[in-house]
């Protein structure tokens, strides 16, 4: 069993990524919708990631 760094429970790493999702998302929605040329993909992209 891997030990957890300096005592990281699943519920912080959970709310960091949360956070971070929040901060960042609507920079990385336009990052592949410039990418992907089609918003309709992006936001199931998206949607599939938040869901994971």
């Amino acid at each position: 069993m891997a030990d957890k760094p300096l005592g990281t429970s699943t519920l912080e790493v959970q709310r960091t990524l949360d956070a971070v999702w929040r901060i960042e998302s609507a920079r990385i929605i336009a990052t592949l919708a410039k990418v992907t040329g089609d918003v309709g993909l992006t936001l199931g992209i998206t949607r599939t990631l938040a869901m994971s």
